[in-house]
């Protein structure tokens, strides 16, 4: 980092499989004060380009495993004035300069300012950036570390390949009580728990720039084909941030009563959970997609997952819920994952 004269602020696209050598550069690039924009490593052509133009890197540091991807366009990248530096598994062995990086690198880094940026997964066109600030990174590992005890985990489609496998007389011969990930499917749930002997399932669903959650606790069947909401003693503790509140299936328009004001589901009926922003942590959680402005603004992504009904989780973006955007997430139980903007 300190060959290539790269400064405290400064974003550097990093391109690359896991590796040692990855750990190692996103490690070096914090440490100096500087921050990493994590380039997917499949990408090629103009989503590649796209990518490291947005993030305005003078450098593109990239695995030699992704060299048939990153060469063909390096006339590209240099145009936008981004020079491409190649390492490998020498990168370690041949580092000479072993001398500690002062403090003073990273004395007085605002806890907003940018750790890293994310992209999406560009479904929606090309992939835009998200920004996650220290602030975030210090506070998630503190609160990860205090109340979830890290086992492995499950994603909602692994449930459903460990059924398609012929039964054995060692289905239940193990010790897991517990599976949490991604949501499962309805007619897959109850064969899954029982097959295996599963005790309790944990749903959770999020985004990286998304402003809430949902999470779901089930012992036995209970909650197969629900998706939850949070209860009064979680309002009490935490504010009133979180309504459900109906929806036009056909538009999938929110309902206003009135007032002007969306009114809210009662037990049972399929429709949206809102959460409120709290303006002093936004910008902990997510506040724009980088130097997207429009999209930012906007905020407005659906994606659908296969559950046995739809609910809609929708995050106001400063605005109040009846004038405002939102970003939804729309789960159902047809089709393949997807995401596309409306405005609501």
């Amino acid at each position: 980092m300190n060959d290539l004269q790269i400064q405290r602020g400064e974003l550097i696209a990093l391109d690359g499989p896991n590796s040692p050598e990855y750990i190692m550069i996103l490690i070096a690039i914090s440490a100096i004060g500087a921050s990493a924009a994590y380039i997917n490593n499949n990408l090629t052509a103009n989503p590649l380009v796209h990518s490291v133009k947005l993030c305005e890197a003078r450098y593109l540091l990239a695995d030699s495993e992704v060299r048939s991807l990153v060469e063909p366009y390096d006339g590209e990248m240099r145009e936008a004035g981004v020079q491409t530096v190649f390492f490998n598994e020498l990168l370690i062995s041949n580092l000479s300069n072993t001398k500690p990086i002062p403090l003073t690198r990273r004395k007085g880094i605002n806890p907003s300012a940018t750790l890293r940026l994310i992209y999406t997964s560009g479904t929606t066109g090309l992939p835009k950036g998200v920004k996650q600030s220290y602030g975030k990174e210090l506070l998630a590992a503190e609160k990860i570390s205090k109340h979830l005890s890290l086992k492995p985990g499950y994603v909602g489609e692994l449930a459903r390949y460990l059924l398609n496998a012929p039964p054995s007389l060692l289905d239940k011969q193990h010790n897991v009580h517990m599976a949490w990930g991604n949501g499962i499917r309805p007619d897959v749930w109850e064969p899954f728990r029982q097959r295996f002997g599963i005790e309790t399932i944990n749903e959770i669903y999020g985004a990286t720039d998304g402003y809430g959650t949902t999470w779901n606790k089930n012992r036995g069947s209970f909650g197969a084909t629900a998706v939850s909401v949070r209860g009064p003693l979680w309002h009490f503790w935490n504010g009133a941030r979180e309504k459900r509140v109906l929806i036009d299936v056909d538009s999938e328009d929110i309902l206003r009563g009135t007032n002007g004001f969306a009114i809210e589901c009662k037990p049972g009926e399929p429709g949206e959970c809102i959460h409120k922003i709290d303006p002093d942590s936004e910008a902990l959680v997510f506040s724009k997609y980088y130097k997207d402005k429009a999209a930012g603004s906007k905020l407005k992504m659906f994606q659908q997952i296969k559950l046995v009904k739809y609910l809609e989780v929708l995050i106001k973006y400063k605005r109040r819920t009846y004038m405002g955007f939102w970003f939804h997430i729309l789960m159902e139980e047809q089709g393949a994952q997807q995401s596309y903007l409306r405005q609501v």
